[in-house]
């Protein structure tokens, strides 16, 4: 392939420029940010006050002799193993299972298990255990989440339970394109395996939203996480100083570890394919696949019973506690608008505004038009230290920020922009690399070389783009840490936020049934609609390939240029 190979002069140029601008956002979103929470982990700084001295490792060994701190890395820890359990065992013989069944078989339980990641809120499901192990309903005798003897093993269950279910949807994206691509799989299987568990380490290093929803306020002094502990330290302790130093020691294993995942994805040459229309049918022991698929979705049926069980049981409880006002059609109308607006509108802005673009840009200029040629993916290792990253390491930094600027509880704060999604731009780069072959082939029958360009790789990159782009607002408009911080009134909240608040006093929440109702279930239909129509239209026809595989490809796209090529070379004569 000679754009992975040989680049032109002026691919070299062009790549590097549309890589420029990512760079640059990800210097002044993550490095700097970096840097001043390194830095303010060496001082002393009082919120309110004003007062900053220079301390150096003194936070660090405040922490080391914390006894809070000690269960705050307990409890993530605990968090740790019990997802690790969960994304490693049942997800992969599901696909493995489902690897080897017909197409439709295959498309309908990738849509089945769209459900778990379609619901989940963790705040919303936080409310939801919360009325149902409630003493009020009747199901328990007494205070579940308040009784320290059992907090923290609830926390743990119910985490590990929750995120079962949403690995088994995401495994099959993950694995199956593995799984069902040509050559010998298990390299590539081993090295997706493994990508995912330094996933599933970082992102649960940096968990927020389970700690802080399911024990808030003065039940967190078992429960508390790292991130959940940060929070504390910084904004009930009002010293920024050891929570920046909590958040310096979380930030920089997952630097490393975004490093290391990107580091194996590189060495395993891999590329995202198309499955051609007359796909072979599927290889191996089919019988055995099936009965490991049917065993496999039977525990998790069982799992997702238990997940769903309380649903029910608390919206019940809600209804039987709520005073039924005649203001509930205006708290209805409030609570759409705060659907709509804040947990919908806004989110999306900057992602579509500042972090789609310039991701996409920097990902199509490493992955098609390769400005180092078959070393170009290495150019994601500028940004595979962030791979990993959420906001909980560096909202200290982003908070003071917005606080110095007097922006905290404006719109500006509410649309902050994380400007790239490395993620994104990781996953967009194999898309690319795959589309290449078609790309060279569409040249080589005569075809103009823009209009190649755009047919065989931009055009075809939409649908891709599409869901992620999706995915990643669904992602911020969930997100707890950021609002808890930046916004003032219930006015500015997101709905989740606002439920989530309100609930703790349900007694005196009348609409809180309609309050969960309007949060889960358009959400739901939206996410369930759009999501099957991903599965069907391309995530199940994606395959992961290395280097050394072949896929046959697809002779639509290139019969279309080669046709397009002819007439512009006639029109020419």
């Amino acid at each position: 392939m000679s754009a992975l190979d040989s680049p032109r002069p002026a691919n070299r140029l062009i790549g590097l420029a549309l890589l420029l601008p990512a760079a640059l956002s990800c210097i002044i979103a993550f490095l700097v940010p970096t840097f001043s929470t390194v830095l303010m982990s060496l001082r002393s700084i009082r919120l309110f006050s004003g007062d900053s001295d220079f301390v150096g490792l003194t936070n660090y060994l405040e922490l080391l002799r914390d006894e809070q701190a000690g269960s705050a890395l307990l409890v993530t820890l605990l968090l740790v193993l019990a997802r690790l359990l969960a994304v490693t065992i049942l997800p992969l013989a599901l696909a493995y299972g489902l690897a080897r069944a017909g197409r439709g078989l295959r498309v309908g339980v990738r849509v089945l298990f769209t459900v778990p990641i379609t619901l989940f809120i963790p705040s919303i499901i936080a409310v939801v255990w919360h009325i149902a192990l409630s003493s009020r309903v009747g199901i328990v005798s007494g205070p579940v989440f308040t009784n320290p003897a059992v907090s923290r093993l609830l926390l743990v269950l119910i985490d590990g339970l929750t995120t079962l279910l949403v690995a088994a949807g995401i495994a099959l994206v993950a694995y199956l394109p593995v799984l069902r691509a040509p050559g010998g799989a298990t390299r590539r299987l081993g090295g997706i395996v493994a990508v995912g568990v330094l996933a599933t380490i970082a992102l649960t290093l940096q968990s927020f939203s389970w700690s802080y929803a399911f024990m808030p306020g003065g039940l967190a002094a078992r429960t508390a996480s790292l991130a959940h502990n940060q929070y504390l330290l910084a904004f009930r302790g009002m010293n920024f100083g050891p929570a920046a130093a909590l958040a310096t020691g979380v930030l920089l294993p997952v630097m490393a570890l975004g490093v290391a995942a990107v580091v194996v994805l590189i060495l395993l040459d891999l590329r995202l394919e198309q499955e051609p229309a007359e796909a072979p049918a599927a290889t191996g022991n089919r019988v055995g696949a099936m009965v490991l698929l049917a065993l496999t979705v039977l525990c998790l049926a069982g799992a997702c019973v238990v997940a769903v069980l309380p649903m029910p049981i608390a919206l019940g409880g809600a209804l039987s506690m709520s005073r039924l006002v005649p203001r509930t059609f205006t708290e209805s109308a409030d609570y759409l608008r705060l659907m709509l607006v804040n947990g919908s509108l806004l989110p999306a802005i900057p992602v579509l505004l500042f972090q789609l673009p310039l991701t996409y840009l920097a990902a199509l200029g490493i992955g098609a038009l390769r400005p180092l040629g078959k070393y170009s993916d290495w150019l994601l290792l500028l940004f595979a230290p962030w791979l990993f990253l959420t906001v909980s390491p560096l909202s200290l930094t982003l908070f003071n920020r917005l606080r110095e600027a007097e922006q905290l509880g404006t719109f500006l704060a509410q649309i902050r922009p994380l400007w790239i999604s490395v993620p994104i731009m990781v996953v967009l780069v194999l898309y690319f690399k795959g589309r290449l072959p078609l790309y060279e082939q569409a040249k080589a029958v005569g075809g103009p070389a823009i209009r190649a360009f755009f047919r065989t790789i931009v055009i075809p990159s939409l649908w891709l783009t599409a869901l992620l782009t999706l995915v990643a607002i669904m992602l911020r408009a969930r997100g707890l840490l950021m609002p808890l911080l930046v916004t003032r009134t219930p006015d500015e909240q997101p709905l989740h936020l606002y439920v989530l608040q309100a609930s703790l006093d349900f007694m005196g929440f009348p609409g809180l049934p309609i309050a969960l109702v309007l949060v889960l279930l358009p959400g739901f239909i939206f996410y369930m609609l759009s999501y099957g129509i991903f599965q069907a239209r391309l995530l199940d026809r994606l395959l992961l390939v290395s280097g050394s595989s072949e896929v046959a490809v697809p002779e639509a796209s290139v019969a279309a240029d080669s046709e397009g090529g002819q007439k512009a070379n006639s029109a020419e004569a």
